[in-house]
């Protein structure tokens, strides 16, 4: 199925460089505009169809808007993927949005969803069970501090942010499918210590057990280390990506 997968947002929560931080990741992306990181948001095209997987980043919303994007999937209540969210009404067209219950009755969106009925419309959905828009979507629990979906997508593309590891029932249905590309929570990169997210280690461990044509690490905080480390540490497997923003993946 054709088609492709543009990342938008490929940092984590304090996006790089950081507030206030000097440290030389956050230094570098200040010297050199591409290694900036922007909240999550993923674009796929796939079949004729256009969706967004969440909105950390205004300014990613912005740009997906400029294709006319009407369907939106949410992965968890979390700020650095809602900030966006509020954008939506504005639309000129409807622009359907799928969450689980649990999102949808967070602090953030439920506000946002009881007075914006007329322009996006929000429908509940469950692990494991599929749904259609029109390509095929199949939410996955992960492993984070809130209740947390992934998604693959007409088993060409597994978004899995934001987790550790994966569940075993997660697991076995993400073997079963053998996407193409598959987008990795990578928050720690070479960084020993986690919480609530993969170091570089567990992203490829969960990539290893998978086995995608293509991996690509994201959600990368400015502390995970410098690009050119995160390239090096994967060098020798050549399907494995260190995502920037706009870095973009074909699908066949």
């Amino acid at each position: 199925m054709p088609g492709r997968v543009e990342i938008l947002g490929s940092g984590a929560a304090e996006m790089t460089p950081a507030f206030n931080c000097h440290c030389e990741a956050c230094e570098e992306a200040r010297r050199e505009h591409r290694l900036r990181r922007r909240c999550a948001c993923v674009l796929v095209e796939l079949d004729g169809s256009r969706l967004l997987i969440d909105v950390g980043s205004p300014e990613a919303v912005v740009e997906a808007g400029e294709k006319e994007v009407k369907t939106l999937l949410l992965s968890h209540e979390h700020v650095d993927h809602l900030a966006g969210l509020n954008l939506l009404k504005w639309s000129s067209t409807k622009v359907n949005v799928y969450c689980s219950n649990h999102v949808l009755n967070s602090y953030y969106v439920w506000p946002f969803a009881a007075k914006n009925r007329d322009v996006v419309e929000f429908n509940t959905v469950e692990a494991f069970k599929t749904f259609k828009v029109p390509v095929a979507i199949t939410p996955i629990p992960l492993n984070h501090s809130v209740p947390t979906l992934g998604f693959i997508i007409e088993n060409a593309v597994a978004y899995l942010l934001d987790t550790v590891n994966l569940p075993e029932d997660s697991l076995k249905r993400l073997r079963e499918a053998k996407v193409q590309v598959m987008l990795v929570d990578a928050t720690y990169g070479l960084r020993e210590d986690y919480v609530n997210h993969n170091n570089l280690s567990l992203a490829l461990e969960l990539v290893r057990k998978t086995e995608p044509t293509i991996a690509v690490l994201t959600h990368i905080a400015h502390y995970a280390g410098r690009f050119k480390e995160l390239e090096r540490a994967v060098e020798e497997l050549s399907w494995v990506k260190i995502a920037l923003d706009h870095s973009t993946f074909t699908l066949t």
